[in-house]
């Protein structure tokens, strides 16, 4: 927020679905709580509608993925901060995370809350539905979209970075640490600099200032 501010643009922070105080659970159309936002921000005259813009970090880059996929048209640009897209949703990926010990609690029974599913079982049933192939949305366009990543990333595989940059039928940036992982972090680059040099100069380009 505070990065943004100090070169005069403005932000709205918006919970996912099925977190914090969202009325929505995650499930394949919660992506339109974004569109809500918009809708709110175009009733208001200190916001120009043309340089309305949407960055979500980790699962919300899936979010601000998917929100860019519906809502082209009134999105200047977008960027997905690694986020997944396809791979994650697998079973077999989801397992491996649930096993992780990269988060500092039971990240199972949080990530159920999201889906607001009763069981693994139900959970891995409900997240089937999310990928970005599933819900063919592959080959769709965006608006000018940035993809940030690290290539050892053990969270966000770098195979769903690369299936929303290699495909699609509008351009997309990428700016992806070989040495880094989750988030692109690595012992150069860390949250701090990959926001000062790299993501918000990039919306500085695309918004003109």
């Amino acid at each position: 927020g505070p990065v943004y501010m100090a070169r005069n643009v403005g932000f709205v922070a918006v919970d996912a679905p099925g977190t914090g105080e969202s009325p929505l659970k995650a499930a394949p159309d919660s992506e339109r709580i974004y569109s809500a936002v918009v809708d709110y921000l175009l009733t208001r005259d200190d916001v120009d509608p043309a340089r309305i813009s949407a960055q979500g970090v980790s699962f919300g880059g899936y979010w601000v993925t998917r929100f860019a996929y519906s809502d082209m048209d009134r999105l200047k640009c977008a960027c997905n901060w690694a986020g997944p897209s396809d791979v994650w949703f697998t079973e077999g990926n989801l397992l491996k995370t649930f096993a992780t010990r990269e988060y500092l609690f039971d990240f199972a029974p949080a990530f159920f809350r999201v889906f607001g599913a009763s069981d693994l079982d139900d959970c891995l049933a409900r997240t089937a539905k999310m990928s970005i192939k599933a819900l063919g949305l592959v080959d769709a366009p965006l608006p000018p979209f940035l993809l940030v990543n690290g290539e050892k990333d053990t969270v966000a595989p770098i195979e769903d970075t690369h299936l929303i940059l290699r495909n699609g039928t509008t351009p997309r940036w990428a700016w992806i640490n070989p040495a880094g992982i989750h988030l692109a972090r690595s012992a150069e680059w860390n949250d701090e600099r990959i926001m000062d040099e790299i993501i918000v100069p990039w919306f500085a380009m695309q918004l003109g200032g």
